[in-house]
């Protein structure tokens, strides 16, 4: 199920509302309520809630089985927002480059963060948290961030963020060992989500939406020539989008459809399935 952007009309009520919100919360930020925090997308939540620990309220914009593409925030969001101490977005998901630059001008007082500052392009993929290096990064963002909001803490943040560390570094260690003798190391996938993991981990990408749109009959020709030359296994299909090309593609190819959650909360997890099923092709 996906929502469609807000309209400029009702952009500009939910901004004056937002703005209505920050002014009535501001005695309350004041007297010591004001330990929430919004992160942009549920594995970005539990990212900054596992470094936040639980004196923090974390919740997340775009709820399980909504596209961050074209994810309209809700009034009641809009109030949420209003009284939180920081806004972590991953970069430059579509709701984000078109949604949070109209919070930030409503309220230029909010500190939004892109928590992906410091990875680098990868040929653009805004999924920057499908890697365990990049997790490290996203982490150390949000510890910095915190550790200023709430310095009397910045210790504790800091020994989170090495707990994570040593866990993103055994996760990295394990897709490794489960990638070290692929029978393929090119995969098919509906969306590019994976474009950063394929980069690190020396895959090939095949994407059938590389710009989001339908693939065309072309293009749907050329990339069942290249899977079938590079004896891809594996197609992954996300909730989010229709797989119906990635059915016939495997049709034709003989590939195993695997359906994958780019927007788990358990980003651990769901690499390691990643990993897994590339594996299981060898």
């Amino acid at each position: 199920m996906k929502a469609t952007f807000i309209s400029g009309l009702a952009v500009l009520l939910l901004i004056f509302m937002t703005a209505m919100a920050a002014s009535c919360s501001k005695q309350r930020l004041d007297i010591g309520h004001d330990r929430q925090l919004v992160a942009s997308i549920e594995p970005l939540r539990a990212i900054v809630a596992e470094i936040a620990g639980e004196d923090w309220q974390v919740s997340a914009i775009v709820p399980q089985g909504f596209s961050p593409e074209d994810y309209s925030p809700s009034a009641a969001q809009m109030a949420e927002i209003a009284d939180t101490r920081c806004i972590f977005k991953v970069g430059r998901l579509g709701f984000e480059t078109v949604y949070l630059p109209q919070v930030q001008k409503a309220m230029p007082d909010l500190n939004i963060v892109d928590t992906s500052e410091g990875i680098g392009e990868a040929t653009f993929d805004p999924h920057t948290w499908m890697l365990p290096d990049n997790i490290k990064i996203i982490a150390a963002n949000v510890c910095r961030v915190l550790s200023q909001v709430d310095s009397v803490n910045a210790t504790v943040y800091a020994e989170r963020l090495r707990a994570l560390e040593v866990r993103t570094d055994s996760l990295d260690s394990e897709i490794r060992h489960l990638l070290a003798d692929v029978r393929s190391r090119t995969f098919i996938i509906t969306h590019p989500a994976l474009t950063h993991f394929a980069a690190h981990y020396g895959l090939r990408q095949l994407a059938i939406e590389p710009d989001g749109k339908e693939p065309t009959p072309t293009s749907v020709r050329a990339l069942i020539t290249q899977a079938k030359a590079d004896s891809a296994q594996v197609i992954f299909v996300q909730q989010e989008f229709s797989d119906r090309s990635a059915r016939m593609i495997a049709e034709q190819t003989g590939v195993r459809v695997v359906s994958i959650n780019p927007l788990a909360a358990d980003w651990h997890g769901e690499l390691l399935r990643i990993a897994q099923a590339l594996n299981d092709g060898r």
